[in-house]
């Protein structure tokens, strides 16, 4: 998991999905909310339909084929806005965050900036 958790924002990824991941502690949402979740990164945008939620917190999986275009958005701006629902969009500052999403995409196994896909960003 990566993410902005000031802002609310987290990337979760297993063997099987990636999610986006936005959490707001003043929400108090009902069970099996429809919606979805707005993300734009620069020229980028998606629009991703929630798929679960918590009383405070949605998240919608990202499709695999999305999430190289997405990244290389994040590497290149300096923020991102994220729109959930009818709620005000939350800009997210990216300063910073290509070394940690570097790492995520190194554990989650995606194609990432590495000179070597799957290698160790660190070293």
């Amino acid at each position: 998991m990566v993410g902005n958790f000031g802002k609310g924002l987290a990337f979760r990824a297993d063997s099987e999905t990636i999610e986006l991941r936005m959490m707001d502690k003043k929400w108090s949402l009902p069970a099996d909310i429809q919606g979805s979740i707005v993300v734009s990164v620069g020229a980028w945008k998606a629009t991703l339909e929630i798929d679960s939620n918590t009383s405070n917190l949605v998240a919608a999986v990202i499709e695999r084929d999305a999430l190289g275009p997405m990244f290389a958005a994040m590497d290149k701006a300096s923020s991102m806005t994220v729109t959930v629902g009818k709620a005000p969009p939350t800009v997210i500052s990216l300063a910073g965050s290509t070394r940690a999403t570097d790492a995520f995409r190194t554990c989650a196994g995606i194609n990432s900036n590495s000179k070597t896909p799957g290698s160790n960003p660190f070293e």
